[in-house]
Parts: structure tokens; sequence; C-alpha cells
């Protein structure tokens, strides 16, 4: 990992799977949220440090996905649906922003996936 070159997408993917959620205050900085309780760990650090320092190219980057429209967020879906945009962001057609949500008193989920589109 050390001496490693990183590109902007790297930094948001690793973030994203270590379930962070990303976004981008007025005055252009990037912030990330987690879940209650979750430990942040030496990897973790890591892979924020880099993001500090590559804070411009992330936010650009974070914005014109915002701006694409590419973003969608399922709430109250059943397992079933959520096992199925589960095997797409397995193939790599979604990817997941955050965490999924599995709420028992309901047995419903809520995520958040990003639309990959096909690069050609």
């Amino acid at each position: 990992m050390l001496g490693e070159e990183y590109s902007p997408e790297q930094v948001i993917s690793d973030l994203r799977g270590f379930g962070f959620r990303l976004y981008v205050d007025d005055a252009g900085a990037v912030h990330g949220k987690i879940a209650r309780g979750v430990k942040i760990t030496l990897e973790m650090r890591a892979v924020i440090d880099r993001l500090q320092g590559m804070n411009d190219q992330v936010a650009a980057l974070l914005k014109a996905e915002a701006a694409a429209g590419n973003r969608r967020e399922y709430v109250g879906i059943s397992v079933q649906e959520a096992c199925a945009l589960g095997e797409k962001v397995k193939a790599g057609e979604l990817e997941l922003d955050g965490k999924v949500h599995y709420h028992r008193s309901t047995g419903l989920c809520d995520m958040t996936v990003i639309e990959r589109r096909a690069q050609v």
C-alpha cells in the first residue's frame, strides 16, 4: 500500500467500501459519514489521509456524479430486492454507497447505489 499511486476514483471506491457516505460541503471540502459505533481502522485512516491530499479532485468527481443523477436511494425494499441489487453490485453494474440497513421490526431494507456507466 505504501508508495502506491492512488487515483481519486480509487479513494472514493475504497471509502465507500468501508461504508462511508461521502458528500461535498458548500466550501468544496469532502466529508464522510459512517455508521455509529464503527471504529476507524488504520487502513481507513490511510485512505482518509490520501483523500485529504486530493480533496479538490475527489470533490470534482463527487459533484459530477451528483449532477449525472446516477445515484438511487431505495427505502423500504424487501430482502429479496436488496439481494438482487447486491448481485448487480457484485457484477460491477452498481456501486454500493454506504451500507445496507436492515430493519428487524419491518423486515425491510434501505440502501443507496450508484449506477456505473459502461466505459467505451
